[in-house]
């Protein structure tokens, strides 16, 4: 376990979440941090490898550039090296995200060997999206995404959203523990004391990302960590072997919006 690293202030950061945590700035070995993504977007896939860095140094986290990255399609049998455009920054030529894929990450930097492998999901669009307002009271409005959960059990799920073209900070993660095979109807998350209110007029967008059960884990322990505040907190749960930080991810992406009567 390793104590307020800057992963944990990256991906808060990365993230745009709402919470400010006071933690102890306690110094620590500087790690790999490793942000992986595969989306069947017909664009080249992404990979960022940063170094943490003890808050006692700097805030900044150092781009790892020289990385030897290959990406494979395990189901198609497809390898993919990916170049470095950006220091830091690594990117597919040849490989395409497919609903049902299973894809594995190989890193080799500087002698340290990382993997990962995720399966994308079947995706799933947001059918409509509505307004509700509290069921605390109060006239303050939240979107309200409905989609259709698959027959299939274990699905999971991470949404996101933007009013007025605004991202909106933080995310949601689901699961189809209680809506397997049913309509979702739930609203979003939307800190309104640190946001403008939602009104008539308003347009909003909500991106839902068919996630593997992984990536969730990811997430949902992130946020865990974010709603701590102790000496005892640990890193999110990451998919990655090799002893580095963060996730990878191959998912589905859809989006819809609509506007606001």
């Amino acid at each position: 376990m390793l104590r307020y690293t800057a992963l944990f202030i990256f991906l808060i950061s990365a993230a745009s979440c709402q919470k400010v945590i006071n933690v102890d700035l306690n110094s620590s070995d500087p790690q790999y941090v490793i942000e992986g993504n595969v989306t069947d977007k017909p664009e080249p896939q992404t990979i960022s490898i940063t170094r943490s860095a003890n808050f006692s140094n700097t805030n900044e986290f150092p781009a790892v550039s020289g990385a030897f990255v290959t990406l494979t399609d395990e189901t198609s049998s497809t390898v993919d090296t990916l170049d470095e455009t950006t220091p830091g920054i690594y990117r597919t030529a040849a490989i395409a995200g497919i609903s049902g894929h299973k894809y594995k990450l190989y890193i080799n930097v500087n002698g340290k060997v990382f993997t990962a492998t995720s399966i994308m999901p079947e995706p799933v669009a947001v059918d409509s999206i509505k307004t509700e307002k509290s069921v605390f009271g109060g006239d303050d409005l939240f979107a309200v995404p409905y989609y259709t959960d698959p027959l299939t059990k274990g699905n999971s799920y991470r949404l996101t959203q933007t009013v007025n073209g605004i991202p909106v900070k933080g995310w949601d993660v689901r699961t189809d523990d209680v809506t397997n095979g049913q309509t979702s109807k739930f609203p979003l998350y939307y800190d309104t004391e640190d946001n403008p209110k939602i009104v008539a007029g308003d347009s909003i967008f909500v991106t839902l990302q068919t996630i593997d059960k992984d990536v969730y884990e990811f997430y949902r322990t992130l946020e865990q960590t974010m709603d701590q505040n102790s000496t005892s907190q640990a890193n999110p749960v990451s998919n990655i072997k090799g002893g580095a930080l963060g996730y990878f991810s191959a998912s589905t992406i859809r989006k819809t919006g609509t506007l606001i009567k």
